[in-house]
């Protein structure tokens, strides 16, 4: 087995194509996109047996905040799990994260692996490996007609939908910059107000949008005036993710009636908490007729004196300032 940083496309592709496990988040497609930002430093990581790669993963590094607040905030994200070529097995697993350890252990002070299917059969070279499982969900809408999603919702949620069309709303899908700007101040006040995590800049959006994956859907009042919206990205017509949304229930209708008119099978909200607390985004997610999944994340804390002291950092960061 050899480990290799670069890829070249070709190879890349033919295993997404031979993978189980392909979505937009390991493409070459999206690695690019993350070597344009400044603020993120990506890698990209290929286990290859005999020239033919056989695992692959690639993210980002992130930090935020001022000095202090980024040196508690450092860590890599990798979304969509691994890349697996059916064949692979978990030595090919095991010789992949031994590298990224020691390509990332003494920059960041966790490194977060988030699943958008099931891994369950890598568990173990995982935890070997200091990777270890944390439950988390997910909720799958399957797509067919317009019709068949607005059937899979519950009631309360179709007469709020044919209620908000009846009251002269509506949303688009748009590539204008306006609409972008317009989209992420109000996305920009969610994340202030509700959230309460760092927001990508507007240029991430921006650049992004300029992507062939992209897609910016946003919702009016009947005056015309942008109310919210959704900001999600596809692969090859078989998943629309959803990543960024601020709004009403018009805003993930939204997202479930572009998949349905665009040929999507999936709709994917891209997480739905963690097992065994209340959430309340989870609750109004799953009334729109999706099934949930615990696909789960992988976390391997590369320094547990500065993680567990970032926690409280970050916690009681208000206090502090």
């Amino acid at each position: 087995m050899e480990v290799c940083q670069h890829i070249n496309r070709e190879d890349w592709n033919d295993l997404l194509l031979h993978s189980d496990y392909a979505n937009y988040f390991q493409t070459p497609d999206y690695y690019d996109f993350l070597c344009t930002q400044a603020e993120l430093q990506p890698f990209c990581l290929a286990v290859c047996e005999q020239h033919v790669p056989m695992a692959l993963l690639c993210g980002y590094v992130l930090a935020d905040g001022n000095p202090l607040k980024a040196y508690f905030s450092r860590r890599a994200v990798a979304q969509g799990g691994v890349l697996l070529r059916r064949e692979a097995k978990g030595e090919h697993l095991n010789c992949l994260l031994q590298e990224l350890r020691k390509l990332l252990g003494k920059r960041v002070i966790y490194i977060e692996i988030r699943n958008f299917l099931d891994y369950a059969a890598f568990k173990k070279p995982m935890a070997e490996e200091g990777f270890h499982y944390q439950p988390h969900y997910d909720i799958h809408v399957p797509i067919g007609s317009r019709e068949e999603v607005m059937n899979r919702m519950d009631e309360p949620k179709r007469r709020q939908i044919k209620r908000a069309y009846a009251q002269g709303e509506s949303w688009r899908a748009t590539c204008s910059t306006d609409d972008l700007r317009t989209f992420y101040r109000i996305l920009q006040q969610l994340y202030r107000t509700k959230v309460h995590r760092p927001l990508f800049p507007i240029r991430f959006f921006e650049d992004l949008l300029a992507t062939e994956h992209a897609y910016l859907l946003v919702t009016e009042d009947a005056s015309g005036t942008i109310t919210g919206g959704m900001f999600c990205v596809g692969y090859e017509r078989k998943v629309l993710y959803e990543w960024f949304v601020c709004g009403d229930v018009m805003a993930t209708w939204a997202g479930l009636d572009f998949a349905a008119e665009n040929g999507f099978g999936c709709f994917d909200f891209m997480g739905a908490g963690v097992p065994g607390r209340p959430y309340s985004v989870r609750d109004f997610k799953m009334r729109f007729g999706g099934t949930l999944y615990e696909y789960g994340r992988f976390l391997y804390i590369a320094n547990p004196f500065l993680y567990r002291l970032g926690e409280w950092v970050v916690k009681h960061w208000k206090a502090l300032v």
